[in-house]
């Protein structure tokens, strides 16, 4: 991605003044949807938190009901019980990591790679027929093979300072096929700000490790 980035990012391409939605970012029909998680794996292993405070909230109240009733002891069993749940659903969210998670993790770090041109990176998490296609971006060259693009990346001047991942989505489409996107914004010498834009990669699972097999620009901020 930083193929682009010290490019199209910098002034050398950020042509003309931006509109609106190049400023305040791309509409929702420029990001496809992705798959959404399994309800279980969201709630239980990637956002535990809810349901934590949740059955916590559970426990006190029906403590508060049956110490009302009369029934403080079993309103203290209850309340331990809910408690244990609690702290095994955090402790799961903590402990597990999920496909999804997996891919997000990733993802950051192809983009520190690509961006700080570490080939021995790019060519772990990099299927060797991986593909960058510029799409409707004419000025995104497009190259096939990991290791032309490994190579393009370890030459390229280091224009881009810093890139801050802002956001990044996964997706399974199937059990061996995913997409993530991310978010990037661009800072060159002096902290400039550049821009940010929108990157989609696709990801193949192959005897267990996850290998990204094509990358696109989603939405370039003044492209």
């Amino acid at each position: 991605m930083h193929l682009l980035l010290g490019q199209v990012l910098s002034g050398k391409l950020l042509f003309g003044l931006p509109t609106l939605s190049q400023i305040t970012g791309p509409d929702s029909a420029a990001i496809p949807a992705l798959p959404p998680a399994p309800f279980y794996e969201a709630w239980l292993f990637e956002n535990p938190l809810p349901l934590t405070l949740a059955v916590v909230g559970l426990g006190i109240a029906l403590l508060m009901l049956l110490f009302r009733l009369g029934k403080a002891k079993q309103g203290g069993l209850i309340c331990a019980v809910a408690l244990m749940l609690a702290a095994g659903a955090f402790a799961a969210g903590r402990i597990v990591e999920t496909p999804r998670e997996t891919l997000a993790e990733s993802t950051g770090r192809l983009v520190d790679a690509t961006a700080g041109g570490d080939g021995a990176v790019m060519r772990e998490l990099l299927n060797e027929g991986v593909t960058l296609d510029g799409g409707r971006y004419k000025f995104i060259p497009t190259i096939t093979g990991r290791e032309p693009l490994v190579t393009r990346a370890e030459a390229l001047p280091r224009d881009v300072v810093r890139v801050v991942v802002l956001e990044t989505r996964a997706g399974l489409d199937g059990p061996n096929v995913a997409r993530t996107q991310v978010r990037l914004r661009a800072f060159g010498p002096g902290d400039q700000l550049y821009g940010h834009s929108w990157w989609g990669l696709d990801w193949q699972q192959r005897d267990g490790v996850w290998t990204a097999v094509g990358i696109e620009p989603l939405w370039i901020q003044g492209g």
